[in-house]
């Protein structure tokens, strides 16, 4: 196989007169919830250090909030800590980052409106007009001109404070709603002194901020700009606007680069894109920005393969890609990059876990690599020879436990009764809103051959006592199988026979249905249920007619908001009834019966085609696996077979299952 070319990826830039970047990957400022104390923790320097070791060129520290009441999340660093010795840990982290190369800008931020004080601080919000925000219950504190000269003293003293720790820049948070883009913007800025009113005002404060950082800093320091390039919102700013502010910030000559990304907590499901968001496709709004400025401009919006930001770096949008995710998903892949060989890149797929936990305020982790934001724990010492190890089941968490295992020198034999590996990721990728997740089963198949796995397709395993007989243990993975029956979770009477229109074929088998003009009433069961996510993309794509059943609030329940804000629009697009709360009745011939909760009515749905139950899931185990367990024997059961979760825990459990295993099982004498 040739080697993958990337010139344009991998092309140095100069950012300051001797201050060049390797290449042109960037890793973005994000929300870790890894600090300590508002300061950085050991944990959070390794995350960061691990990823410029995997060669990133540029290095932006997550958000730190520069005044009290600046943030939204309790555990953010503090770059004006009461206590100076804090500084010396920003020092140790900026050192840990540059050790391996590359360069490091810190980000500074101020959430205004969009703030959660009141959770932490029991301070009040403050924004450029009251108003309330996304993250909080409180209407938040229009500005004194004071509070605005405190503010920007504050930014001034992080940028120093930044500066005397190492770091080789800061970054001047702009974007994602937060404080200095709702001054800019008409739709939160309803001032009526110099800050508000003409875009000229309403820049002002940005400007005073920046004027003020450089004076402080010096021409040498580099002073970064986060920009958003459109709000989406109606009477926020768009695409022009956008432009305008970014050419006025550029003929300031205050800064040094500019970070475009776009959306704010209103319209979040380009913010932080998910799946359903197709990959690049946010990138695309830099292009008109990077014409009209001088200074570099960095592009963001789900770039999770380098084949996506060199198109972009060729076609002008940009000249800095920000794959933040992907680096979370594989440190290792500018390396890959710079090698020509992608193989083995653990991929990034869209699953949002890693926006999801921190919008839930704990610590960041991935959803398909299990070591993120765990680097400071050393990788367990297990040898593996002379182990014998028997995986049962060829999903997500058997194949994570089968290469953890093997790539350790075990024996390993894993056990598929499918025709291919792949479980739920496999099904998954039948759906072309999700045919990427299979790059996710390809990179575990090219893992397992390499680590000399024995894959056994086609093998349905109802018992486990044979293969203690031939393994030292045995690591159940067998997932969870799907209830294809209408009712909810809480149905008093779960096997009642439903004999309306019900589709009993597999998920996956529905994907190659032609289900244009048909009627569908689709069931959403449980909460936070992606599953029921991805039929109503299908469905309404592929042009059926389409009624939701859901037994929650709304179709998005439990889940983040960029799932809920993409899924909200796309069936208010399509005009998709949604009957929530309820459940559908026993029903018979092409109708359906549903029973509206919130209503108190029951509804009468006529020549329905199918009703598709994105289903209950319940755990699926051989026969005699709890009472070995129970027995002590060496079974571990994982995954969804022990509850039905999500990828991040079946791999997570995966890679821990298998360590287990192999650390459990005595050597043999002459091994």
């Amino acid at each position: 196989m040739s080697p993958e070319r990337y010139e344009r990826l991998l092309a140095p830039l100069e950012l300051k007169p001797g201050l060049t970047l390797r290449n042109r990957i960037v890793m973005t400022g994000h929300t870790d919830v890894l600090a300590a104390n508002r300061a950085p923790s050991e944990r959070q320097t390794a995350y960061l250090a691990r990823r410029a070791e995997g060669g990133v060129g540029l290095l932006i520290t997550g958000g730190a909030g520069v005044h009290p009441t600046s943030g939204a999340f309790e555990e953010m660093p503090d770059p004006n800590p009461s206590d100076p010795a804090v500084l010396d840990l920003f020092a140790h982290q900026v050192e840990a980052i540059k050790a391996h190369g590359s360069v490091v800008i810190g980000q500074l931020y101020h959430c205004g409106g969009q703030s959660a004080t009141d959770y932490f601080t029991e301070l009040p919000m403050w924004a450029p007009s009251e108003g309330r925000g996304m993250l909080s219950d409180l209407i938040a504190h229009a500005m004194t001109q004071r509070e605005i000269a405190e503010v920007v003293e504050s930014f001034v003293s992080g940028a120093v404070n930044y500066q005397r720790a190492g770091f080789d820049g800061v970054e001047i948070h702009g974007s994602h709603g937060y404080l200095i883009q709702q001054f800019i913007s008409p739709l939160t800025n309803r001032r009526t002194d110099e800050y508000g009113g003409s875009l000229a005002n309403r820049l002002r404060f940005a400007i005073e901020i920046l004027a003020a950082v450089r004076a402080a800093t010096g021409p040498d320091f580099v002073v970064g700009y986060r920009h958003c390039a459109v709000e989406r919102m109606p009477g926020g700013f768009g695409l022009d606007e956008a432009v305008e502010v970014a050419r006025r910030l550029d003929a300031t000559g205050l800064i040094d680069y500019l970070s475009v990304s776009n959306g704010t907590h209103e319209s979040y499901e380009e913010l932080i894109p998910s799946v359903y968001v197709p990959q690049g496709k946010p990138a695309g709004y830099s292009e008109r920005i990077t014409a009209q400025v001088d200074v570099p401009v960095i592009t963001v919006g789900r770039i999770n393969h380098p084949r996506i930001g060199e198109e972009l770096l060729a076609s002008g949008a940009a000249d800095l890609v920000g794959m933040l995710r992907a680096l979370i998903a594989d440190p290792d892949l500018p390396k890959r990059i710079e090698a020509g060989d992608l193989h083995g890149t653990r991929p990034c797929i869209g699953l949002n876990v890693c926006a999801t936990r921190i919008h839930l305020n704990v610590p960041l982790r991935c959803g398909v690599n299990p070591r993120a934001a765990l680097e400071d724990l050393p990788e367990p010492d297990v040898p593996g020879a002379g182990r014998r190890i028997a995986i049962v089941g060829g999903g997500p968490a058997g194949l994570e436990a089968a290469v953890t295992a093997a790539e350790q020198g075990a024996e390993v034999t894993l056990y598929e009764g499918g025709q291919r590996v792949g479980g739920m990721l496999l099904a998954a990728s039948r759906f072309p809103v999700k045919a990427e997740f299979a790059g996710m089963v390809e990179f575990y198949e090219e893992r397992i051959a390499e680590a000399g796995v024995d894959v056994r397709l086609r093998a349905e395993v109802d018992a486990l006592e044979p293969l203690l007989d031939e393994h030292d243990a045995v690591v159940v993975a067998t997932g969870a199988r799907r209830d294809a029956s209408p009712w909810h979770d809480r149905s008093l009477e779960p096997d009642l026979p439903y004999d309306g229109p019900l589709y009993r074929g597999s998920l996956a088998e529905l994907a190659a249905h032609d289900v244009r003009g048909r009627r569908i009433v689709l069931v959403h069961s449980e909460r936070n249920d992606h599953a029921a996510l991805t039929l109503a993309h299908h469905l309404l794509t592929a042009g059926a007619d389409l009624r939701i059943v859901s037994s929650f609030g709304s179709l998005t329940a439990a889940m983040d908001q960029p799932f809920e804000h993409f899924f909200s629009k796309l069936l208010a697009a399509h005009g998709t009834p949604v009957y929530a709360p309820a459940a559908v009745l026993p029903s018979s011939g092409n109708r359906v019966v549903i029973d509206h909760w919130g209503l108190r009515e029951r509804i009468e749905l006529d020549d329905v085609d199918w009703v598709v139950s994105s289903g209950r899931r319940r755990t699926s185990l051989p026969a005699d696996a709890r009472a070995l367990f129970d027995a002590g024997r060496p079974v571990q059961m994982i995954g969804d077979c022990v509850a039905p979760r999500g990828l991040e825990q079946a791999i997570r459990e995966g890679r821990g299952a298998a360590l287990e295993a192999i650390a459990a099982v005595a050597v043999p004498a002459n091994a």
